[in-house]
């Protein structure tokens, strides 16, 4: 298991037998968020995704600037995803809405846009199921904090999906790839809690 875990993604892990994303046969993915039926088609996300709590680390110390690109290229990427989803061919709603939540929650959670958008879109179009996009999305989201290299992350991830690797191992990997990084940089043993900010509420965040 890897260090620095939240209590709920260790019970998450340890009592439904796999990486945190989805547990106890219910669809908790992230936080337990799902978008009502047709609304990813529309490109809306469920009310709260962007009130507190909901931004990424460290926005109380970014320009309006930094603030106002991040958005842009969220709206960007939501619209990227959406489109060239539509094209790969048998694609289930649930699916579609189960990448853009995917999106959504793992750029509020700090993984660069571009990077979060790339993964869950290779992640559709190799046709994972909704499961295993919130759950490879999250282990990327594990990165945030640890010096990691989403752009190297992401190509890892592609080669891991080439290979037919899927599922839980797929999570799996993508964790023991951001130890594995961050251990190449801070020595062995040297993976642990990821950095912490304060949020423009003044809570922490991961």
């Amino acid at each position: 298991m890897p260090p620095g875990l939240t209590d709920r993604d260790i019970d998450d892990w340890t009592r439904a037998g796999g990486p945190p994303g989805w547990s106890r046969g219910k669809k908790v993915g992230w936080k337990g968020g799902s978008l009502p039926p047709g609304l990813a088609k529309k490109g809306k996300m469920p009310p709260g995704l962007a009130k507190k709590g909901k931004l990424p680390p460290g926005w109380s110390n970014w320009k309006d600037q930094k603030r106002t690109r991040w958005e842009k290229d969220l709206k960007h990427a939501t619209s990227a995803l959406r489109r060239k989803a539509a094209g790969v061919q048998g694609l289930e709603e649930d699916v579609l809405e189960s990448a853009m939540l995917s999106l959504d929650r793992a750029a509020r959670a700090g993984v660069p846009v571009n990077d979060a958008r790339d993964i869950i879109l290779k992640a559709v179009e190799e046709d994972l199921d909704g499961e295993d996009i919130e759950r490879a999305s999250r282990a990327a989201a594990y990165g945030v904090g640890r010096d990691t290299d989403f752009h190297a992350l992401g190509a890892y991830v592609n080669e891991m999906l080439d290979g037919g690797v899927r599922g839980n191992e797929l999570a799996i990997e993508i964790y023991r790839e951001v130890v594995r990084c961050q251990e190449l940089k801070n020595g062995p043993g040297k993976a642990g809690k990821a950095k912490k900010w304060q949020d423009e509420e003044g809570e922490e965040g991961d």
